[in-house]
C-alpha cells in the first residue's frame, strides 16, 4: 500500500501524544530479558503499531507467547521457556516441575522438598516464652516471605 495522512475525522480520536508522533511498536515477549520479560506487566501505549505477521502468528499483543511463558501454569511456563527458547527459565526450577509433572503430581508441583536447619538467637527470651506461638509464627512469616514462598510451606518443628 501507499501511506496516505490521517483523516481529519480519525485524527480527533486519537490520543494527543500520536498526533504528531509516530506510535511506539507494540510491546511482545522478548526472552532475552530473562526475569524482566515477565516481570509485573508495563500497559501497551494507549496506541501502538504491530506488524501482520505478529498478529498472525501471536495474536493481539503481548501476545500468545507472552501468556504461555509467563502464564499462572508452571509447567506450560516451563515448556516455553527451555523447549521454544532452549534457555532455562528465569524464576522457576523447571526440573522439579517436570519431575513432578512427570510422576502425576499436579500444581502447586510440591512433590520435593528441602529440609534444613536455622539457628535462631532470641535477643529476648522472656518476650518468646511470654507468647511462644506469635514467635513461632512471625519466625513462619518472615522465612516464608524471604524464601518467597508459601507460609503452609513452613514448618517450625523445634525451638529450644
Amino acid at each position: 500500500g501507499k501511506c496516505i495522512n490521517v483523516p481529519t475525522i480519525l485524527a480527533g480520536f486519537l490520543p494527543e501524544e500520536t498526533k504528531d508522533n509516530l506510535p511506539k511498536k507494540c510491546k511482545r515477549f522478548d526472552p532475552n530479558h530473562g526475569a524482566a520479560a515477565c516481570a509485573a506487566e508495563s500497559p501497551q501505549p494507549d496506541a501502538c503499531f504491530d506488524d501482520w505477521v505478529s498478529e498472525a502468528c501471536d495474536g493481539t499483543p503481548p501476545g500468545n507467547i507472552h501468556h504461555r511463558a509467563c502464564g499462572h501454569d508452571p509447567y506450560k511456563s516451563c515448556l516455553e521457556w527451555e523447549n521454544m527458547f532452549h534457555t532455562p527459565h528465569p524464576t522457576l526450577n523447571c526440573t522439579t516441575i517436570f519431575y513432578c509433572k512427570e510422576n502425576y503430581y499436579s500444581h502447586p508441583f510440591d512433590c520435593l522438598a528441602t529440609w534444613g536447619q536455622l539457628e535462631l538467637q532470641v535477643s529476648n527470651s522472656r518476650a518468646f516464652e511470654a507468647n511462644r506461638t506469635a514467635t513461632e509464627a512471625a519466625i513462619a512469616r518472615g522465612l516464608a516471605t524471604a524464601l518467597n514462598i508459601s507460609q503452609k510451606l513452613i514448618h517450625v518443628l523445634q525451638v529450644r
